[in-house]
Parts: C-alpha cells; sequence; structure tokens
C-alpha cells in the first residue's frame, strides 16, 4: 500500500533568496569589504607617505617610473621578483598616477579575498564556518592596511588563497586544464614572491597520496599529472628566467636576492625579524650596494648578480653550520614570531596609521591582547590539529600552511611576510572554534579537557611580546618616517616637528639629529647643524653617515683640514660606501691635491659606475693633471 504524499512540509518550504543563498553572501562580503576599505584608503590619504611612498612603497615607485618613461625591459637581471612593479605601472597608467586611484584598484581587488575565504570554506568546513571566516576576514585590519599599500603583500596574500584554492578544484575534478591553471597559478605567484615554490615539492605528496589513488595506484600517471603542474608554472616564470639568461648568461629563474635575504636572517647577529647584519647598512639603498660591494671586495673582483647570489648564499650556509646550536635557538624564535600577535614592522610600522585612521584605532588593539592574531592564532592551531585527524581529506590546506611557513622561518619574521598564511589562520580558527563548541554541546569532556588546556598556553604564547621592541622606540621610528616624508616634499616646519618629536621619545636618536643637522645646512645654520651632527656621534662615533655630514658642513666653512680627518675616519669606518669616496675627493679636490681626488673618484666609480658627478670630476682633475698651472 502507497503511504500519501505529506505536502504540509514541501508547502512551507521557501528556497532562500539570492541575499541569503551563499551567492549573495559573497556579494554582501565584498560590497562591506570594499566600503571598509574605501573609508580607510580616505582617511590615510592625509598621510605624507600618501602620495610620497618611501621604503619599499618609494621604491616600487622608482622602478614603475623607469617602466613608464619607456624602459620596459630593464637592462640587468630582476634582484626581486618582477610582477609587482609591472602591476603597479599598469594601474598609474590607466589612472593617470593617481595614487588615490590606485589604492582605491588594488583595494577593490583585496576585497575578493574574504569571498574566497567563505568560498574555501564552504568547500572544506560547514557553511557557519566559512561565514564566520568571511565576515573577520571583511574586518581584518592587516587585510585592510596591505590592500592599501603599493606593496606585494596583497597581491601574495589573494594569489595563494586561489592556489589552494585551485589544488581542492582540481581534486574534485582531475582535468588537464585544471592541472595547467594550477601550476599557472604557482608562477603567477613565485613571480610576485619566489618562496610559493616551496608548496610544489609539499604538492608532490599529495600527488603521491591522492592522485595515485584516483588512478589505482598507477604512478606513472600520477607522475605526470604532476609534471604537468610543474611545466605550467615553469613556462609562466619562463619570459623572466629568459630574460636574465639572456643579459647575464646565468640561470637565474626569478631574481638574484635570495642569497642576500637568506643570511640576513641566518647570520650570527640575525634577530629572526629584521633585515639587519653586521657591517650592512639599515637602508634599502645601503643594503643593496653593500651586498653587491661586500661580496665583490671579498672575492677580490667584480661579480655577476648570480656569482653575488652565491656568495651571500654561501655565507650564510656557513654560519649555519659554524653555529648550529645557534641556528636552532634562531629557528626557535621564528617560529615564535610567526605565531605571535604582534604585527612585526618592516619598512614602516603598520600601527603607524592609527593616528590617521579611526577604522584602524578601532581595529587593531596591543594591549592586553595583540589583537586581532593574537586571539586568530591560538583558535587557528587548535584548528589545524583538528584537520590533521582527516589529514587526507584536508592535505592541500595542511601542506600549503606547512611548506610556506617553512618558506618564512628559513629568511625572517615579519607581518607582511607571514601574511599570505592569515587566509588560512582565520579559516582554522573559525574551524576549531566550532569544533570545540560542538564538544562542548555534546559534553565530550575527557577530549575537549587538553584542548582548552592548550588553547589557553598558545593565549599566553600568542600574546607574549617576544620581540620586546620599545614602545618609546617604535613611536621614534613613526615620527622619523613622517618627518622624512614631509621633509621629502619640503614641508620643513612638519619634518622638524617631527624630528623633535622622536627626539623627545628618544633623545639620542641618531637618525633624527642627522636630519636635523641637514634641515639646518639648508637654512645656512651651520653651527646648529654641527651640533645635532655632533649629538649624533657622541651616541654613535662610527655612524659615518653623521660623519660625512659634520665633514661636509665644516667644508662649506672652508674648513678643509679638519672636514679631511672626518672624510678619512668615514672611510676607515665603510670602505665600501661610495658616497665617502666621493665627498673625500671633492675634499681633495678643493685642496687642489689632485692625485688623491682622482682616486677617490675612480674608487667612487669601483663601488658605483653609475655615478655620474664622479664621472664628471674625474674628468676635471685629471685635466688638471695633465695640464697643471705653470
Amino acid at each position: 500500500m502507497n503511504k500519501p504524499k505529506d505536502t504540509s512540509s514541501h508547502s512551507s518550504f521557501k528556497k532562500p533568496g539570492f541575499l541569503t543563498s551563499n551567492r549573495g553572501i559573497a556579494l554582501w562580503l565584498f560590497v562591506a569589504a570594499f566600503a571598509l576599505r574605501l573609508l580607510f584608503v580616505a582617511q590615510i590619504s592625509q598621510m605624507p607617505t600618501f602620495d610620497h611612498p618611501v621604503m619599499d612603497e618609494g621604491y616600487h615607485i622608482e622602478l614603475t617610473d623607469e617602466i613608464l618613461s619607456g624602459k620596459l625591459i630593464p637592462d640587468a637581471p630582476f634582484y626581486r621578483a618582477p610582477l609587482y612593479p609591472y602591476s603597479l605601472a599598469l594601474l598609474r597608467l590607466v589612472t593617470s598616477d593617481n595614487l588615490f586611484a590606485v589604492r582605491v584598484i588594488q583595494s577593490s581587488l583585496g576585497s575578493l579575498l574574504p569571498v574566497m575565504i567563505f568560498l574555501l570554506g564552504l568547500r572544506l568546513f560547514q557553511r557557519k564556518v566559512a561565514l564566520t571566516a568571511g565576515v573577520i576576514a571583511v574586518l581584518y585590519p592587516t587585510f585592510i592596511y596591505y590592500d592599501a599599500s603599493l606593496l606585494i603583500t596583497s597581491t601574495m596574500t589573494l594569489l595563494s588563497i586561489l592556489v589552494v584554492w585551485q589544488t581542492f578544484r582540481a581534486e574534485r575534478k582531475l582535468t588537464l586544464w585544471r592541472l595547467v591553471i594550477l601550476g599557472g597559478l604557482i608562477g603567477l605567484a613565485a613571480l610576485a614572491r619566489p618562496n610559493i615554490l616551496f608548496f610544489l615539492p609539499a604538492l608532490a605528496i599529495w600527488f603521491w597520496v591522492y592522485v595515485r589513488g584516483r588512478f589505482h595506484n598507477k604512478t606513472s600517471n600520477a607522475l605526470l599529472s604532476y609534471a604537468l603542474v610543474v611545466i605550467s608554472a615553469l613556462i609562466v616564470i619562463a619570459p623572466v628566467t629568459i630574460h636574465n639568461w639572456v643579459i647575464t648568461g646565468d640561470l637565474i629563474p626569478i631574481s638574484w636576492q635570495g642569497g642576500y635575504n637568506f643570511y640576513l636572517g641566518n647570520n650570527h647577529q640575525a634577530t629572526g625579524w629584521s633585515a639587519t647584519a653586521p657591517g650592512i647598512k639599515a637602508s634599502w639603498q645601503g643594503g643593496y650596494l653593500d651586498a653587491i660591494n661586500i661580496a665583490q671586495d671579498e672575492v677580490g673582483r667584480k661579480l655577476s648578480e648570480k656569482e653575488i647570489d652565491n656568495y651571500w648564499w654561501s655565507r650564510g650556509f656557513d654560519e649555519v653550520r659554524t653555529n648550529p646550536g645557534a641556528t636552532l635557538s634562531l629557528m626557535a624564535k621564528k617560529v615564535a614570531f610567526l605565531f605571535n600577535g604582534f604585527e612585526i614592522p618592516n619598512n614602516q610600522n603598520l600601527y603607524i596609521v592609527e593616528r590617521f585612521s579611526p577604522l584602524a584605532q578601532a581595529l587593531f588593539a596591543r594591549t592586553p591582547l595583540f589583537v586581532p592574531f593574537g586571539i586568530i592564532a591560538p583558535f587557528a592551531i587548535i584548528g589545524f590539529l583538528f584537520t590533521l585527524r582527516r589529514a587526507r581529506e584536508y592535505m592541500p590546506l595542511i601542506l600549503f600552511v606547512v611548506s610556506y611557513s617553512a618558506s618564512i622561518i628559513l629568511f625572517f619574521v615579519c607581518a607582511r611576510y607571514r601574511q599570505p598564511l592569515i587566509p588560512f589562520a582565520i579559516l582554522l580558527a573559525a574551524f576549531g572554534f566550532f569544533e570545540m563548541l560542538s564538544l562542548f554541546k555534546r559534553k565530550k569532556w575527557k577530549t575537549i579537557a587538553p584542548y582548552l588546556a592548550g588553547l589557553a598556553a598558545l593565549f599566553v604564547f600568542s600574546n607574549y611580546d617576544f620581540v620586546g621592541l620599545d614602545i618609546h622606540l617604535q613611536n621614534a621610528n613613526d615620527h622619523f618616517l613622517l618627518g622624512k616624508a614631509y621633509q621629502d616634499q619640503n614641508e620643513i616646519i612638519k619634518a622638524e616637528t617631527e624630528y623633535e618629536s622622536a627626539l623627545v621619545d628618544v633623545p639620542e636618536f641618531v637618525d633624527a639629529h642627522i636630519n636635523l643637522g641637514l634641515l639646518a645646512i639648508s637654512r645656512q645654520d651651520a653651527l646648529s647643524a654641527e651640533r645635532h651632527f655632533g649629538a649624533a656621534l657622541k651616541t654613535d662615533p662610527n655612524n659615518s653617515l653623521a660623519l660625512i655630514n659634520l665633514a661636509m658642513s665644516l667644508m662649506q666653512r672652508d674648513k678643509l683640514a679638519e672636514s679631511q680627518r672626518l672624510l678619512e675616519r668615514a672611510s676607515r669606518i665603510d670602505a665600501l660606501d661610495y658616497n665617502i669616496q666621493y665627498r673625500l675627493g671633492l675634499v681633495y679636490h678643493l685642496q687642489e691635491r689632485y692625485q688623491e681626488a682622482r682616486a677617490s673618484y675612480i674608487q667612487t666609480l669601483k663601488l658605483n659606475p653609475d655615478f655620474a658627478p664622479a664621472k664628471e670630476n674625474l674628468k676635471i682633475v685629471e685635466g688638471a693633471i695633465q695640464n697643471p698651472r705653470n
């Protein structure tokens, strides 16, 4: 006998409307994310660095200036991965070089990230996990911050989640084109930041465990599928590799700064979070030239870019071999930094935007917890442990998190380098939270007890100040950065105010004294300038920049002998600084000591062959040597 149909439940059932469907939620996430990012861009537009970027942002502007001037292909191999400079050049071109519009476009692309987090969450977890993670991503302050920055960070973060998303798409339906797209995305991400290539060997594990099983354990089919991904990645990278080969004749797959960065992160004075090393300047340009000049001086000849890269890799591995105990201790520090809630600065301090953005003030916090990552990280680690129970199901996610974390720890840890891991941390944190909530509801006390104990310990761990940066020094650095930006824009009064504020926080702040001295020279106040340079040297007697500028001030007052002594002292401290050699040449030149001036100019050009003033003055002194006065 057939049972009559019960239509009552069907009559009351309503298909969810668009706005509550997954597509509708994805749209809401994008709109909310973009609205917040647009607000943030408007708020930080008052920062002096907004239209006049400094440090790495300024470096990217310089690179794009070259591209937009018609020099589309550089005449040297790429020092850094080239994707972002070309992307930024395109944005500057289509916006008529309006950096507000550039930042808005970048923010609109970054607004896709919460959508991707939501969609990946739907594929891997329950809808409530995906939705929670998506909402957190909308509000997550470092996403908002980096979306508006002229850095590769935002693009790399989006590409990273696209790579993992595509891996799961290939897992669902293993087709040729899905594998090709996966490899292409990995190659594109490598042109943004090459360390994503660590994921390729990790991905081989997935092919062996999962894809091989799909082919009924036929190893050859799994290997061919993996080879297709690798070849697709290499094809995307190939134009850059070919360019580098044509220019140098050496195999430089993407860029040649890897060895130098490895040494910065692993030398005997490395902190694990800052790009510092003994005898190397902290500034970008100074560090770049030191990387070249130190290598060439050590080897005793001019080196190719590949040889310079190899030199620094070798020095880095020498440090690891000779100090294994210190290396293990340093690695442990890097792990701590990776999971710590504090956003470790590299370039400018992220928290500086709180001075200009009420939104940032609302979303960031440093006491009593490092919000937000100090809360996300503990739950993310718990969520990661839960995924290990079904490792095969979550394997691409697990492999990416592990391999990318290893790639950061190998070098050094800072906020922008770990940023591509944050989308996965948010997803894992939401997953971990709801899994623990489920255990509570089911009263699984024995199961949940160790997780609760671990969570409590992780909260202490993630919110302990491992870096230990002095808040006064942080504030001083922020004032100095803003002062430098104002100075570059010729807003001298604002610049002096920021430098003086830096000295209030840290009276012995050397760089602030030096820049105040430079401003004093510009208004022809030599005595005030020399007082500031002297204060800098009192704190740091071997500061070559202070020595140079004090020498230049004395030279302007015709105190050439004193100026000469200071520059010779600076030269003994930093023999590889072309600027010191050039200015020493100037002093000799003014004293009509032409042979010594000639030697200094020649040394300047040896250290920096493209320095035009040295070329011009060299011709003059050589003319004076050939045609001495009667």
